[in-house]
């Protein structure tokens, strides 16, 4: 039995990649060796994730209107944490959220990316549920209360898709819009 050289985990002798980190195993370490890998490796993958402040900050200052890449879901919810707290404040809160309304999408689409869909699925979505809130408004100025229900489940549905999305793990490894943020093969 060998243990991987990237991560120690052990490792078969005929397995070309670890199965954890994919490193290669031509670099496996010997069975009598795996705490000094750990030790060699602990400080390599004690990287801290950034604190929620960081993520939102990181989005105003260097993602302002970035639409590229791919944000993990850390970056997104605490952005759309910190944007929630900041629209509650009265009058301010409201400007504010509008100007936080470009860097909510750009993160928004950059996370839609981070599970290997587009931007343009988010659109499609948003779509649906602003044509089924109209017929919603619709049905009720009209009196046409059978209307209602199917627009209420469809606006429901594509919240639910919609959070569904948010809350999905990065798809592993890169994918057509970049490196994952986790790392590269997480």
């Amino acid at each position: 039995m060998a243990f991987c050289a990237n991560c120690g985990v052990s490792i078969d002798g005929a397995v070309k990649f670890c199965e954890k980190c994919g490193a290669s195993a031509a670099a496996d370490v010997p069975a009598s060796a795996p705490a000094a890998v750990f030790s060699q490796n602990s400080s390599a993958q004690a990287v801290q994730d950034p604190s929620l402040w960081e993520c939102f900050m990181d989005c105003l200052k260097n993602k302002f209107a970035t639409f590229e890449g791919r944000a993990r879901r850390r970056e997104y919810w605490a952005f759309y944490l910190f944007n929630v707290i900041i629209c509650m404040v009265p009058f301010i809160g409201t400007l504010i959220g509008l100007v936080l309304m470009i860097p909510y999408l750009a993160v928004t689409v950059r996370r839609m990316h981070d599970i290997g869909k587009s931007g343009y699925s988010l659109l499609g979505l948003m779509g649906v549920w602003a044509v089924s809130c109209i017929g919603i408004g619709f049905s009720m100025f009209a009196d046409m209360l059978m209307l209602i229900i199917p627009c209420i489940l469809v606006a429901m549905g594509a919240g639910v898709m919609f959070l569904i999305w948010t809350v999905k793990d990065s798809q592993p490894g890169e994918n057509q819009y970049g490196q994952n943020p986790k790392g590269v093969n997480n």
